[in-house]
């Protein structure tokens, strides 16, 4: 079966503008140092006219803001047009602060170079956008300043998930605020398909904590049939991302200092050989076809299961509209060697940073973290469409807070070797993990030095 092992970031530039930038070892790295704050931020909390969350965080309502900020002016980069929900955060912000922020749209092939003049010239964007592909290399290079030092981080309520805190951190500074919402990977299900079956559907199996690997292959396999003309397959992703996580491993190992490439890891390896074997061994997932849309598939039946990103429930065309209550969501099954019992990736977003130019890093500060805070009880605002349960809702935040992410795409041409290799159906994933572990691995190394 042919599959495509990690999602593709829709950036075609990124070998050609990042190459020197990203991939930058950032615990062997000494960041340059960061202009002292003047002062640290300091937020105090005004009566609260929302009720508290029992999750630990707070909602915008609760920032004093004043406009104590009259006369300046923060500007702010992307490479992207703003959404609605951008804008009005923009000027929600402007009104409650007195400043001016000013959006620029810089073009994404001259992003880099453009902000790379600035901060050398100490005139350009105080917010600017990371990603994961660049987040590295922007350390590195000294192009933005960690948030850590405009804001007491102890005193904070944002709740922040915890695993996309770990990867925008380098030498004990965060870079970025990690606020979470409900936007990890999801497992989407029919559930008729297995209603039909008189058989507990995945949400009904986690709600019991029965949700394992083992639990998985048996549902999946109960609701692989031929329906008339038809064939119904029991799952189908594009990613083996969850797969790994959902066992507690990931491509590169970063926890104990200089990162090492982690598909050697006997956790990695069960993760995928379990993976192959829901093709070759139990026979549930179809082949892979670029031409299908896997939502379709969902929709029209010929998959009970999918494995995707946030971003499929929404819009006129998302699942919510599409299946409405017969759209159920879980969390990826846990296997053996699980912690957290959550396999999901967070979603592919881009999160602001303070720029190494900023004249106004405290006021910068205090807009990321007005950005990251709820308006209202996050539970009560993933939809309002009614299709999930307060329940639900509550376990896609839980599912968020255990969101991890992927980091190979900040390592120029490791994402190439590993899916070349995993791949080719000619080898077993031992095999192909052991084809490449020594390329994938001068890779890592050799990113900090070039």
């Amino acid at each position: 079966m042919i599959r495509k092992y990690l999602k593709k970031l829709p950036i075609f530039a990124l070998v050609l503008i990042f190459s020197i930038f990203t991939g930058c070892n950032s615990f062997t790295a000494s960041p340059p140092p960061s202009p002292s704050p003047s002062e640290t931020v300091s937020i105090e909390p005004s009566p609260k006219d929302e009720p508290a969350l029992n999750i630990g965080a707070s909602f915008r309502s609760e920032l004093n803001l004043t406009k104590g900020h009259t006369g300046k002016t923060l500007k702010y980069w992307t490479w992207t047009d703003l959404t609605s929900n951008e804008a009005n955060d923009l000027a929600r912000f402007e009104s409650l602060t007195g400043c001016t922020v000013e959006h620029t749209k810089v073009d994404y092939i001259t992003y880099r170079t453009a902000l790379e003049e600035a901060v050398g010239s100490g005139s350009g964007p105080d917010l600017v956008v990371l990603s994961p592909d660049i987040m590295l290399g922007y350390v590195q290079y000294g192009l933005v300043l960690p948030v850590s030092d405009y804001l007491d981080m102890s005193a904070l309520g944002l709740t922040q998930a915890e695993g996309v805190k770990r990867f925008y951190s380098v030498g004990g500074k965060q870079y970025t605020l990690c606020g979470y919402t409900s936007n990890s990977g999801k497992l989407f299900f029919r559930r008729d398909y297995f209603a039909d079956e008189g058989i507990d559907n995945p949400y009904e199996l986690y709600q019991k904590g029965q949700w394992t690997w083992d639990a998985f292959v048996t549902s999946a396999k109960a609701v692989t049939y031929t329906k008339g003309k038809n064939k119904v397959w029991g799952y189908y992703s594009w990613s083996v991302d969850q797969v790994l996580y959902s066992n507690g491993a990931n491509y590169i190992d970063r926890e104990s200092g200089s990162p090492i490439f982690g598909l050697t890891d006997p956790k990695a390896l069960a993760a995928l050989k379990w993976e192959r074997e829901l093709d070759t061994k139990h026979g549930i997932v179809p082949k892979y076809d670029a031409s299908k849309d896997p939502l379709t598939m969902l929709v029209d039946g010929t998959i009970a299961m999918l494995y995707w990103d946030d971003w499929a429930l929404h819009g006129e065309n998302g699942l919510i509209r599409r299946l409405e209550g017969n759209l159920g969501v879980a969390p990826f099954p846990k296997g053996p060697d699980s912690v957290t019992g959550f396999g999901d990736t967070a979603a592919p977003d881009n999160r602001l940073a303070i720029a190494a130019c900023s004249t106004e890093p405290e006021l910068a500060a205090l807009f990321m973290l007005y950005t990251s805070l709820p308006v209202r009880t996050p539970v009560n605002n993933i939809e309002p469409d009614n299709v999930f349960t307060t329940d639900e809702a509550a376990m896609m935040l839980e599912m968020a807070n255990y969101a991890v992410v992927n980091p190979v795409s900040a390592y120029v041409g490791l994402q190439n070797e590993i899916d070349i290799a995993l791949n080719n159906p000619e080898l077993s994933p031992q095999d192909a993990v052991n084809y490449i572990k020594d390329a994938a691995q001068a890779i890592i190394d050799n990113s900090f030095e070039n």
